[in-house]
């Protein structure tokens, strides 16, 4: 071989074990940089309009129109901001801990490959961030979760803990991030707005509940004042306390389980032959419950609600200063404001509740009665005279 093509083989080797280490060092400059930079760099989460979070078994899907989110994968409800800012603010601000090269087999068992061929419960979930256009501004792939002994030396009942989560960019970049993301969750219910109803028992004057099977129920009590008592108990029997306590606090806390789908009809959710329940508060607040239950197999508890306000009427012989009037009309002004912005909400929707709490609202006159006790049984009960 001649002496020049010995020095171009060699200039040439020289040239590339030089990009070889420059490409090394680049690489390792990069892998430095993003420890501890964002996982997202350059995410806006105001040019955010759509979520969708997609994993082999379920999927939600929630968008924003005309500036208000809703669940667009189940009937458009709405949605939770909270929770959706909460999601895009932790996105936005998610922190590398390390970057990760791992082979294609690596991936797997990472639970960043997707397609078939993997399991359904070793593929990722997926988050897609979309803009108004529907365009994708950023995906991410969330895989397997990092899990960290527990410090503690007595050993857990609870086993190890999750402290941080590997994930994939659309770029193909692998992260792990100390964060398992928990609120990235593909049940469409879990994003639906929990705003309901909730009126203390001790704020109602009057409850009227109609359509049962077992008598009509009425009752009412003055301002101010005492306990609920059932009126015209027959003889023989007695209010059952514990059932008029359930009654009354119906509406206390309750929850709905989900909303039916608009298209339903009123007889399939039992609602052409509906109970009513008419609870008014103090305050001059009227809530009406529409409530049906399907036939089977289906066998569930449907119920409509709306909420009005009319001021209750002063007290006789109530004299108050100008001041204490505005106060008063101020008050009013407001919660006409609150009950029609909530019945706007409920109203056009049809929910589905628990056994429980349907049953709850349903209870007929019968259901609030039970046997007196008879002379014997209330002679045993009679606490016992102390000696002197």
């Amino acid at each position: 071989m001649k002496i020049k093509q010995l020095l171009l083989l060699a200039l040439a080797a020289a040239i590339l074990i030089g990009l070889a280490i420059q490409s090394t060092k680049r690489q390792s400059k990069s892998a430095i940089t993003a420890i501890g930079g964002k996982a997202l760099p350059g995410l806006d989460v105001n040019d955010i309009n759509a979520i969708d979070i997609v994993s082999p078994t379920a999927t939600a899907n929630v968008a924003r129109v005309d500036g208000i989110w809703h669940v667009s994968n189940h009937f458009n409800y709405p949605a939770d901001f909270g929770k959706i800012r909460d999601l895009l603010t932790k996105l936005a601000d998610l922190k590398v801990l390390q970057a990760v090269r791992a082979t294609k087999q690596q991936r797997r068992e990472l639970h960043l490959v997707t397609g078939p061929g993997t399991d359904a419960g070793d593929q990722p979930t997926v988050i897609d961030l979309k803009d108004a256009a529907g365009k994708s501004q950023a995906t991410l792939l969330l895989g397997k979760e990092r899990m960290r002994q527990s410090p503690n030396p007595e050993p857990s009942p609870y086993g190890d803990f999750p402290d941080g989560r590997f994930l994939a960019t659309g770029k193909g970049d692998i992260f792990l991030v100390g964060d398992t993301l928990s609120e990235a969750v593909t049940s469409p219910r879990a994003w639906m707005d929990e705003e309901f109803i909730s009126v203390k028992p001790e704020d109602i004057a009057y409850i009227e509940v109609s359509g049962t099977t077992n008598g009509a129920v009425v009752l009412s009590r003055p301002v101010g004042g005492k306990d609920f008592v059932l009126p015209h108990v027959p003889k023989g029997k007695e209010a059952d306390e514990s059932k008029l306590t359930r009654l009354t606090s119906a509406l206390n806390y309750i929850r709905f389980e989900d909303v039916a789908d608009p298209a339903t009809t009123v007889a399939t959710m039992g609602l052409d032959k509906p109970v009513s329940f008419v609870a008014r508060t103090f305050k001059g607040e009227t809530y009406n419950v529409t409530l049906g239950h399907s036939a089977a197999p289906d066998s569930k508890y449907y119920a409509r609600f709306s909420v009005s306000f009319a001021p209750p009427p002063a007290p006789d012989g109530a004299a108050g200063t100008n001041q204490a009037a505005k106060v008063q009309a101020e008050q009013n002004d407001k919660l006409a404001a609150d009950t029609q912005r909530l019945s706007a909400k409920l109203a056009p929707w049809t929910y589905q509740l628990d056994t429980y709490a349907a049953e709850s609202l349903a209870m007929g006159f019968g259901d609030l009665l039970k046997d007196e006790p008879k002379p014997e049984e209330k002679k045993a009960e009679a606490p016992a005279k102390s000696t002197p």
